[in-house]
């Protein structure tokens, strides 16, 4: 009996359709995906170098000049997956305006996955000035977030390589998240982000020393995820690339990817 009920139960799971970010519907704000090289919303000079990359949700496009641009690949991102290399010298993607994001006091998410190894450099920031923004950023071989006069405490697992990153902004807290396991988070002020400045592989303020190094396939944006949403976009980044041995054994997704 118990046997036949554990294969029903595998038969059920396996019938299941994969959960995706789309599943998190109104709370999904924005998303910029790797493999949308070829479509209307990413746009290829000929040689690789991309000069805009639009995300699905909200239509925010961020852009490059010459000289700025990052370069996609078919195979940029490990286990031969789509990503944009950005070279930590001069590569980023920014926009000076954008409407659909949390701002304000309203909390929100950045979730990134990436790959890098070198410490203070930025993932993705947006807002206006450096008192009014949120960022994702990695500093002493950790993951950290901040929104201007928050930060996180970034201790934590060291990012050595491919990661899942993410940043979690609350009404008086931030937190950050690698691999499915928490950072040490920071309380502060109340969150005011403005709506100026967009960016993706530096800061929006573009200071030398932010620039990312590293090939970038996903970053989502997102309102307050419940804990189980959280969880799940976790182990949907970690299942498209093959990455979900990085996941802690705890992680309800390190064996299976989240289903509808």
């Amino acid at each position: 009996m118990f046997a036949r009920r554990r294969k029903l139960l595998i038969l059920s799971r396996s019938s299941r359709p994969l959960w995706t970010p789309d599943s998190l519907g109104a709370d999904l704000k924005a998303w910029w995906d790797a493999d949308d090289h070829g479509t209307a919303r990413m746009t290829d000079d000929g040689l690789g170098l991309i000069s805009s990359w639009t995300d699905r949700v909200s239509g925010i496009a961020v852009t490059g000049t010459l000289g700025a641009r990052p370069t996609w690949g078919a195979a940029a991102f490990p286990n031969s997956k789509a990503g944009l290399t950005f070279d930590g010298v001069a590569n980023t993607l920014r926009t000076t305006s954008f409407a659909g994001l949390p701002v304000g006091s309203t909390p929100g998410e950045i979730h990134v996955l990436a790959t890098g190894t070198t410490t203070g450099r930025i993932l993705c920031d947006y807002g206006t000035g450096v008192a009014t923004l949120r960022r994702l950023y990695m500093s002493g071989s950790t993951v950290r977030a901040s929104d201007g006069s928050i930060n996180s405490a970034g201790t934590g697992p060291v990012w050595n390589g491919p990661a899942i990153a993410g940043a979690i902004f609350g009404p008086t807290t931030v937190d950050a998240r690698m691999n499915g396991a928490d950072q040490v988070g920071g309380t502060g002020a109340t969150l005011n982000t403005g709506t100026t400045r967009f960016a993706i592989g530096s800061t929006s303020a573009t200071t030398a020393a932010s620039f990312w190094v590293g090939a970038t396939r996903h970053v989502l944006v997102t309102l307050a995820l419940s804990a189980a949403n959280r969880l799940r976009l976790e182990g949907y980044l970690a299942w498209d690339s093959g990455l979900n041995a990085l996941l802690p054994s705890t992680h309800p997704y390190v064996n299976h990817p989240p289903q509808v």
